[in-house]
């Protein structure tokens, strides 16, 4: 299969090609950093699948999460959302939209154009539940990746709980976890379960 790669930090595309550079594997792998933010990823991915053939999008890095998880855990959240769209319910079908990923755990990612606090994460796990993921891509990835009837998976490293860390605890624990080994893994098993549904 030929997967696109889209991390939202440069060192994410960093690790996750080293990670593919240590085995051997029946994929090939094209891997872009596309920076922070749903328009930067969405640009990158629309432009991609734009421009050549993939049959499957992987958005891989680090992600806060809610209390149900812990920092280290990778994490492929069934469904993704946004969660800071403000609108009457029904006005804007598209950004109340649930998407479905090739990820098989229990969790849903909520992206939004923040960078969630602890107070944020408690109003956000009072609406959706404590099984989230927040991130500032992965629904943006989604919805592209829908309209163009390509699957995707989202593979995230738990790199802290807000509320329970801060953003120092994010950059050491990022610093410490450079191995996307693991995040690899759960790309390859979501690639083989889109070739068996082929």
């Amino acid at each position: 299969m030929k997967i696109f790669v889209v991390a939202p930090m440069q060192s994410e595309a960093d690790n996750f090609t080293r990670a593919v550079s240590q085995r051997e594997t029946p994929n090939t792998y094209v891997i872009r950093s596309c920076g922070i933010g749903k328009a930067a990823a969405a640009a990158l991915v629309g432009a991609a699948l734009q421009a050549e053939r993939f049959d499957m999008v992987a958005v891989v890095g680090y992600a806060a999460a809610g209390p149900s998880f812990t920092q280290g855990q990778v994490i492929c959240p069934g469904t993704v959302r946004y969660h800071d769209t403000v609108a009457p319910e029904g006005l804007v079908p598209a950004f109340e939209r649930v998407y479905k990923t090739l990820g098989g755990d229990d969790a849903q990612c909520l992206t939004g154009d923040i960078f969630v606090d602890g107070e944020t994460s408690a109003k956000l796990t009072a609406r959706f539940g404590e099984n989230v993921l927040f991130d500032m891509e992965g629904t943006a990835v989604a919805q592209v990746c829908y309209e163009k009837g390509i699957p995707v998976v989202m593979a995230k490293y738990i790199s802290d709980i807000p509320g329970r860390h801060n953003y120092d605890s994010f950059n050491s624990f990022v610093a410490s976890h450079p191995d996307f080994g693991p995040i690899l893994d759960k790309v390859e098993a979501a690639a083989m379960l889109c070739q068996e549904k082929a």
